[in-house]
């Protein structure tokens, strides 16, 4: 079967709910040696595909959006703490991509990618509070340190290192295997967690990675593809929120208008719509309308399965259907930010600190 853009949502409300209950329901592991991991991917025909600590990151991040007050959220924090600090602990094991159900090896496991580690040290930082001071201390740690392994100490942000001599070379010319404009995120990312936590230094030289990267995409952002370019604004978003970059907000603005329009002519992925929602209600009064946001809600909604999650691209009739954990992360929050502003009850930027 098909999804089903027709039937679902038959409001945003209800379509942020359903995403809502899905993440709730069936992205994380409560039991057995993997508790707390968190999934990928799911496919309606092998189930879940593989446990991805990159989205364990988001997973945190949004924990601590939707508000950790709730006991569910909160032990779900600290079960996701618990399962990363145990595989930081331990880097041999520690992969990219745990592949489930019998899956192949992915690609991807024969090297570190320091893009996740970032995005796993901002979602544990955004539950410190919540979960034992010491499991979030120690997971920070580890994490921390092998995050410092990608700083060579020039100005620079190591994309990905090889998992041992094995890989050298073996590892595919992609964006994310090389330094690119996208690595504001991770510095900023980095640069989001207080200085005394992530340290001094590590803190200084995520300032100079993200300067050397911040005005890139100015000149020919078309030439940057949307996934990619999207975590450029993104990052140019959380630079402005952390206080790092007075002037990102502005950066950001002067190419939203270019990535919209790309997106709106074609995309798809769910993830990249639900960024493009994320960042246009975010700069929404500063760039675009709220007419633009409310259409790409509606193309978002064509993701929307029967059981409530997000299609990575549109299944074709009889198709294997793939339910994507971080494409329903973005989503929601592109939600919620929406739902707000076209509510006219707080402002568009609320949020923006624990934006996934």
């Amino acid at each position: 079967m098909s999804a089903l853009p027709s039937r679902f949502p038959p409001s945003r409300r209800v379509f942020k709910q359903r995403l809502e209950n899905w993440l709730l329901s069936a992205v994380q592991f409560e039991r057995g040696r993997d508790c707390g991991a968190v999934i990928g991917s799911i496919s309606n025909n092998d189930g879940p595909e593989y446990l991805y600590p990159e989205a364990a990151g988001y997973f945190l991040t949004w924990l601590a959006f939707i508000g950790l007050s709730r006991p569910d959220a909160s032990i779900r924090a600290f079960r996701a703490v618990s399962w990363l600090s145990q595989q930081a602990g331990s880097t041999d094991a520690f992969l990219t991509r745990f592949p489930l159900n019998g899956r192949a090896p992915d690609w991807r496991n024969r090297g570190f990618f320091s893009f996740d580690l970032a995005m796993m040290c901002r979602g544990v930082a955004a539950v410190r509070d919540c979960v034992p001071r010491d499991l979030a201390q120690e997971c920070l740690d580890r994490l921390l340190r092998l995050y410092a392994r990608f700083c060579p100490g020039d100005g620079t942000l190591t994309a990905v290192l090889p998992r041992d001599s094995t890989a050298l070379g073996g590892l595919p010319s992609r964006w994310s295997t090389r330094p690119g404009p996208y690595q504001l995120k991770p510095a900023a990312a980095i640069l989001a967690i207080p200085r005394d936590i992530a340290g001094a230094p590590l803190h200084d030289e995520m300032k100079r990675v993200y300067f050397s990267w911040r005005n890139h995409c100015q000149e020919e952002p078309h030439r940057v593809a949307l996934h990619p370019l999207l975590y450029h604004v993104e990052g140019l978003l959380l630079g402005f929120d952390c206080g790092i970059d007075p002037g990102g907000l502005a950066v950001a603005r002067s190419l939203y208008p270019s990535i919209l329009r790309r997106v709106e002519r074609h995309c798809p992925r769910s993830d990249v719509l639900a960024q493009a929602l994320r960042a246009g209600c975010l700069l929404l009064g500063e760039t675009g309308d709220i007419g633009a946001m409310a259409r790409l809600c509606g193309k978002l909604s064509s993701f929307l399965d029967a059981n409530g999650a997000l299609l990575f691209r549109r299944a074709l009739d009889g198709g294997v259907r793939h339910w994507n954990t971080w494409s329903a992360i973005f989503g929601h929050q592109g939600l919620t930010f929406f739902d707000r502003v076209d509510r006219g009850t707080s402002p568009a930027r609320a949020g923006m600190e624990l934006l996934a």
